[in-house]
């Protein structure tokens, strides 16, 4: 029988890839706050304390969503582009309501989705996170492993 410390390597070892699109979702949450905080504050000289905290506030929000979400990723054919798609709208949402429930528990959590979707109304936001979509599906491919059936287990139609 396999010990704890062993079962934990090997969940780890499986799962890493989930890690690696959570990685990358929180790249792409500093990369849209980022877009969102310069729309904001296009009409004055933004601060590099105020563009670091807004990509910390990314960062702090697309990881754990991104975790929670990575099942969505990576999916082959056309249907794992809509998964991925569907997937990625949500991301944004789930991460400004988890930042919004640490910040300020309660309201913050209705407060902090409605922030993150405002990632679709500013345009160069979505075309940050489209770009970001499109990087995180194409990479998630390569990465997640292939679901493999035993030929015994298989049922013809």
């Amino acid at each position: 029988m396999p010990k704890n410390n062993d079962r934990q390597a090997c969940w780890l070892k499986r799962n890493a890839w989930r890690f690696v699109i959570a990685i990358e979702c929180a790249c792409a949450g500093a990369a849209v706050s980022l877009a969102i905080a310069t729309t904001l504050f296009a009409s004055r000289a933004n601060d590099w304390a105020e563009l670091a905290f807004f990509a910390a506030i990314g960062v702090a929000g697309g990881f754990p969503a991104g975790l929670v979400l990575s099942g969505g990723f990576g999916r082959s054919g056309q249907d794992g582009w809509i998964l991925a798609t569907a997937t990625a709208f949500f991301c944004p949402i789930l991460a400004g309501a988890l930042i919004g429930t640490l910040v300020f528990p309660g309201i913050g959590t209705v407060v902090g989705g409605a922030i993150g979707f405002r990632t679709y109304t500013f345009p160069l936001s979505f075309a940050v996170w489209l770009v970001c979509l499109v990087l995180i599906q194409l990479h998630a491919r390569q990465v997640r492993p292939r679901r493999i059936t035993a030929p015994a287990k298989r049922q013809v139609p």
